[in-house]
């Protein structure tokens, strides 16, 4: 029963750790420009409450004693690791997109749509537009 214990602390620290870097990389292109800097760091406080909860729960074998006592801490951390890294498989995909100017904008990157902004149609790139060079296909 030992590596189960082993692996879930392995897969929770390898999760944790990959959600806090998408942290970083999604909070700064899923949010609109002109909140994308205290949204990060807002992202990144709640980060570093997690952090500074863990040695707490590190120590739950001092006071929950028995083999459940000693799992306790690894099956928190594992149960963590693997919802956070779930919930980023819901995340929107932001390759070749624009980044989102308004609210209004980054609430159609989430549901994958066109976004409008003052007339214009914002698309994916295509194939032709990658092999002009050009950016975004602007049409109106």
């Amino acid at each position: 029963v030992w590596w189960v214990t082993t692996l879930l602390s392995y897969v929770g620290k390898q999760l944790l750790s990959t959600s806090f870097a998408v942290i970083w990389l999604y909070t700064a292109e899923l949010l609109p420009t002109h909140s994308r800097l205290s949204g990060v760091g807002f992202c990144n406080f709640f980060g570093r409450i997690g952090a500074m909860v863990s040695p707490y729960i590190a120590t739950l074998p001092t006071v929950v004693e028995g083999k459940i006592g000693q799992a306790l801490p690894l099956l928190i951390f594992g149960a963590c690791g693997l919802v956070s890294g779930m919930l980023c498989l819901l995340l929107p995909e932001t390759g070749n997109e624009r980044l989102p100017d308004t609210v209004k904008e980054a609430e159609c990157l989430k549901w994958h749509k066109k976004r409008k902004s003052n007339g214009l149609i914002f698309r994916n790139v295509d194939s032709e537009s990658k092999e002009n060079g050009a950016a975004n296909k602007i049409t109106t």
